[in-house]
């Protein structure tokens, strides 16, 4: 597996972040230099009981997160799963079929549907302008965060599924 090590890194999030390391999970559709992705070698390989990873994410500051491959494990979740289909193989591509702010879908995708990237390696939620600025007006969130314990619920349906 080919692996390149970075020593300095420019951007914010470098900056402000705790990284140990960074790990591409993408398609090679879009890996640098024709590298083959190390989920596609793990694959390639038959290493997995099943192809499939799971990605916890800690809720609190100084809480570990834990990338599994193979499947999942119960300690980090409560109930089924839902499965949907990666409908772009370039990033982890699905179909987005509404928004939701306290039960009240905001219109953001009509006709079908639009797409959104599940990516691991961002914090951020992008789209289009006009739909971002509503939301965040919806929101009420303040230059200093104030009042994060009194946001509205936002549901992000995927395909059917809230």
């Amino acid at each position: 597996q080919v692996f390149a090590e970075m020593t300095h890194e420019t951007g914010k999030q470098f900056l402000y972040g705790a990284f140990s390391g960074i790990l591409g999970l993408a398609f090679s559709s879009i890996a640098g230099h024709k590298v083959v992705p190390v989920l596609d070698n793990i694959i390639g390989q038959h290493l997995l009981s099943r192809n499939q990873f799971s990605v916890h994410l800690s809720r609190h500051a100084g809480e570990d997160g834990a990338l599994i491959f193979g499947g999942t494990e119960d300690r980090f979740h409560k109930g089924p799963f839902t499965y949907h289909p990666v409908v772009r193989t370039i990033y982890w591509t699905l179909r987005l079929t509404d928004v939701k702010v306290n039960g009240r879908s905001q219109g953001f995708c009509p006709n079908g549907g639009c797409f959104v990237a599940v990516d691991t390696g961002t914090s951020i939620i992008a789209g289009p302008s006009q739909d971002v600025r509503q939301l965040l007006f919806m929101m009420h969130i303040s230059a200093t965060c104030d009042g994060l314990d009194e946001l509205p619920d936002i549901c992000l349906t995927i395909d059917t599924t809230d």
